[in-house]
């Protein structure tokens, strides 16, 4: 039985477009933050802002080449819906970068406010690894591009790698919730 287009293709037409308003909305605090910036912003920070805006610039072409690809090149293959092209894995690879270099920022943050490497070597650590995790996605898919053979052979994947994320995610949140809660000198009168 052929899947449903509504349940395959759907999604993912929903997925890009609202990928594509939401990279329009990054590009634009890019843009306002390069545009605006203080002589006091330090060179590098200007790079990392750049580099941060230039990953996703790179994961939407990517995607739009692979909604392009299923609606255009093979439009009505409903069996291309579940092969995972080129594109598609590299994007995997690209957010795992992406995601570990503002990791990393927030890890830093937490070193320069915490005067503490402990957590900020953690983070650090795990950003690696998720993007260790994410190159081997896309290595797998490459090499096996079927969706179906992927989830059978490799079901954790996936799951590892945004679990590692979140877990980095919610270190960081929580030591820079305590590190500012402890540094905060209140309002004088």
């Amino acid at each position: 039985m052929a899947p449903s287009l509504n349940l395959t293709l759907g999604p993912i037409v929903v997925g890009v477009v609202i990928g594509v308003f939401l990279y329009g909305i990054a590009s634009v605090q890019a843009y306002q933050c390069l545009r605006s910036g203080s002589a006091k912003d330090k060179r590098w920070l200007r790079i990392l802002v750049q580099l941060v805006w230039s990953v996703p610039t790179l994961i939407t072409v990517f995607t739009c080449m692979y909604l392009f690809s299923l609606t255009v090149i093979n439009y009505g293959e409903v069996s291309k819906l579940s092969i995972l092209t080129w594109p598609v894995s590299v994007s995997f690879f690209l957010g795992g970068i992406a995601s570990a270099i503002v990791q990393s920022f927030f890890a830093w943050r937490v070193h320069v406010l915490s005067g503490r490497w402990f957590v900020s070597v953690v983070s650090w650590t795990g950003s690696v690894a998720r993007i260790g995790i994410t190159l081997a996605i896309c290595i797998i898919t490459i090499q096996q591009p079927d969706l179906k053979i992927f989830e059978i052979q490799f079901p954790y994947m996936i799951i590892l790698s945004l679990t590692v994320s979140m877990s980095i995610d919610i270190l960081n949140t929580v030591s820079l919730c305590y590190c500012l809660h402890h540094l905060r000198t209140g309002w004088g009168g």
